[in-house]
């Protein structure tokens, strides 16, 4: 095995501990290698809004520029041409967002489906959310939920081919009635905005095929979700048992044994650099700062400059594409706790130890927003794979996903693959229909199967791979407990 690889190995281990059930590495078709313009933090003027205001005030230059909404966000109106118990519920994580239109229609290519579309005042950073839905009607008129899918409701994504002018895209956006971001959030891919009501998705994408305008392709800008970790009440066993378990053989994955053998994942002095593509790292956790990815030119510089001419300010410790900023201090638990099972601090009388807990750094990326259950979108997840390549990560953790597939995120996994990244992502634990990894596939050849300390396990209906553990116990770090201290402890 060629020893850079042998270094990194180590740090694949804690990738087989974390709450959300693994996947393969992808390997995409390659895409050109070029990187759009970053998005400078200090550039973004701060702006608020309110989220029943009709009007979204965005101030990253990468995004969209408010226009005009012919959908005001208000409530729905009652629907008599529709059947009540018909009528669609917000999403199970996200019981607060507010019903604003809703429409049935056959799909002619699924007999006996159809499909609910339904737009949403939500909170967050995108207030107006669509969500798809392929149902099919039960016997007593209620509705059984086959897929959904969710996307930010007045944004497409628009991949234009490679060198094409930006008068290009501007043209279309104006066809469209929208109008576009001042500059491509990843290699010729942009964010068009278009006025908002319930169709302003298809019928964007629809008039982006038929536009005349040379594109590679148009999508929605999809909503992904953290992946949920465990809730079981067995969880709180205070016990590692996933790293050695002294009470039953072969049912853990010997990492004491591993540690004797090669107890770094550095390779020399050069350490490995582990993405985190989350809900941000608390970076100044007792049992991670020693081992967080720092940004010395951003560290030792000035404050609002770009030291490192790498397009972000003050960018010390990794960035936040949610917030439009280069602060990814976690704000729910999830970051934290899968950069504790990746690389905390070992070997320091404190809290737990890390799987690769020597020779590597937590580069912390943020993309969700403040509780972890605010949906988050392609375009800020793409971003981050490019941060991260493009700042030397060798392995990426991206425990998020959701049931649609998007040509914008494979092309960021594919840039990530060209430059020899390692991509893993989760599986999906805690979800009730089928799932898709980042790479677009529905189910899974292989995966890594999960038990409880006595090997119990299952087999998820949704997967080809044996998915096991659905009761597993874990430690994890977390923010702090009640008196504000760092602390470890189960969830």
């Amino acid at each position: 095995m060629n020893r850079r690889l042998g270094a990194v190995a180590i740090v694949l281990m804690a990738l087989a501990a974390s709450a959300g059930v693994l996947s393969f590495v992808f390997f995409s078709q390659p895409v050109p290698k070029d990187r759009g313009v970053a998005t400078s933090s200090s550039e973004a003027e701060s702006s608020s809004s309110s989220s029943s205001s009709s009007e979204t005030i965005n101030p990253d230059p990468s995004e969209p520029l408010p226009i005009s909404n012919s959908l005001p966000l208000v409530a729905a109106a009652p629907r008599p041409d529709q059947p009540p118990k018909l009528k669609p519920q917000p999403p199970s994580r996200s019981p607060n967002w507010k019903l604003l239109d809703w429409s049935l229609k056959p799909m002619p290519e699924k007999p006996g489906v159809l499909l609910r579309a339904a737009s949403y005042q939500a909170s967050g950073k995108y207030p107006f959310v669509r969500v798809e839905q392929e149902i099919e009607v039960l016997s007593n008129g209620e509705a059984r939920v086959l897929k959904t899918v969710e996307m930010v409701g007045d944004q497409i994504i628009v991949k234009l081919p490679e060198g094409a002018p930006a008068e290009e895209i501007h043209s279309l956006a104006a066809k469209l009635g929208g109008q576009a971001a001042t500059k491509p959030f990843a290699p010729d891919t942009w964010l068009v905005a278009v006025p908002r009501k319930l169709e302003a998705v298809p019928e964007a994408l629809a008039g982006s095929t038929n536009s005349g305008t040379s594109i590679d392709f148009a999508e929605p800008n999809h909503i992904v979700r953290p992946m949920r970790t465990p809730n079981d009440p067995r969880f709180t066993n205070f016990s590692q048992w996933h790293l050695y378990n002294n009470t039953q053989t072969d049912m853990d994955i010997k990492a004491p044994r591993a540690w004797d053998r090669r107890f770094s994942a550095a390779f020399g002095t050069n350490k490995v650099i582990v993405a985190v593509l989350d809900t941000g790292v608390r970076y100044t956790h007792e049992d991670l700062a020693g081992n967080m990815w720092v940004n010395s030119a951003e560290i030792n510089g000035l404050p609002n400059v770009d030291d490192d001419l790498n397009g972000y300010r003050d960018d010390k410790f990794g960035i936040d594409t949610y917030s439009n900023d280069s602060d990814p201090m976690g704000t729910d638990s999830h970051g934290t706790h899968c950069a504790g099972l990746i690389g905390a601090v070992g070997d320091n009388s404190k809290g737990i130890s890390g799987v690769a807990w020597n020779g590597v750094q937590i580069m912390a990326l943020k993309f969700f927003g403040p509780n972890g259950e605010s949906p988050a979108s392609i375009s800020d997840v793409a971003e981050c794979y490019d941060y991260a390549v493009a700042n030397g990560a060798k392995v990426i953790n991206a425990s998020y996903g959701g049931p649609s597939s998007s040509s914008t995120e494979r092309g960021a996994i594919s840039r990530a693959n060209i430059s020899s990244v390692i991509v893993v992502a989760a599986a999906g634990n805690g979800i009730d229909e089928p799932f898709t990894d980042q790479n677009g596939n529905n189910s899974y050849d292989v995966g890594e199967p999960f038990t409880d300390w006595n090997n119990n396990g299952v087999r998820d209906k949704w997967y080809d791979t044996d998915v096991r553990g659905r009761d597993f116990k874990i430690e994890e770090l977390f923010h702090s407990d009640r008196d504000g201290r760092d602390s470890s402890r189960w969830s």
